[in-house]
């Protein structure tokens, strides 16, 4: 089946460039883990400060939160342009600034078709529901469960103009979604793995250590290795559709 090829190829990508990935995601992961750290020491400090209202403590705990982002953006860029155009992988560097702004830009034109999508989802599945005597139970299950399916094949599919827009290709988003055409299947098989990978372990660790530091740090660094194989995932799948590479 195309999908688990294609998930097998994106493994064999990490595992055979494992020592460029090291060299971008080890410093950007410990960059962004300090940035957390200084973060929520200083929000918890500002707590305790009985002049510190929540939402002083709240704005530098999100401001905290996109400055850990920028690393992984940095990251992200330097692995899909080193897959696909064979630079070298470094993260700083005056393409990669121009490659981030890029690759910022396009998410947030992604995120402007997301969000609407997302709440025309929510307003239809409450004017079905709404419309019947007890409401929510097994209907809202079985209408839930296909229409998150959906959202998450839609964004995963948005999601491949990320590596196109690292490289410099002009008009990624349509570029991706045109080279995808016909492989919803495909998508929504490779969006249910990929959800289950991120969601799985951290839903286990919760359970097995909830509300402890060691169990925060442990989900950190799970979401962060989930994080860099959905970076091969979409590296991948732009590689194949739009380029036509052949999966290994």
């Amino acid at each position: 089946m195309l999908a688990f090829s294609i998930l097998a190829h994106a493994l064999r990508q990490l595992k055979g460039n494992r020592r460029a990935m090291m060299r971008l995601a080890v410093p950007s992961f410990l960059v962004s883990a300090a940035i957390f750290a200084v973060t929520f020491g200083a929000s918890v400090a500002m707590a305790m400060r009985t002049s510190a209202g929540p939402a002083a403590v709240n704005f530098v705990m999100w401001l905290g939160i996109l400055a850990a982002i920028v690393p992984f953006l940095a990251m992200a860029v330097a692995w899909h342009r080193y897959v696909l155009i064979e630079e070298p992988p470094r993260l700083l560097g005056a393409e990669q600034r121009s490659a981030v702004l890029r690759y910022v830009g396009t998410g947030l034109l992604m995120l402007l078709i997301i969000v609407p999508t997302l709440f025309a989802g929510a307003i239809l599945v409450g004017i079905v529901f709404s419309a019947r005597s007890g409401g929510l139970g097994l209907g809202m299950f079985l209408v839930g469960i296909p229409l998150v399916m959906l959202f998450m094949a839609f964004t995963l599919r948005l999601s491949i103009a990320l590596p196109g827009a690292a490289i410099g290709q002009s008009r990624p988003i349509r570029t991706a979604w045109d080279a995808t055409k016909g492989r919803l299947g495909c998508i929504l098989v490779i969006a249910f793995v990929m959800s289950v990978i991120h969601n799985l372990p951290v839903a286990i660790i919760e359970r097995v250590v909830p509300g402890s530091l060691g169990g925060t740090a442990i989900t950190l660094v799970w979401l962060w290795l989930a994080g860099l194989f959905q970076l091969s995932v979409v590296t991948t799948l732009w590689g194949h559709f739009v380029e036509g590479r052949a999966l290994r």
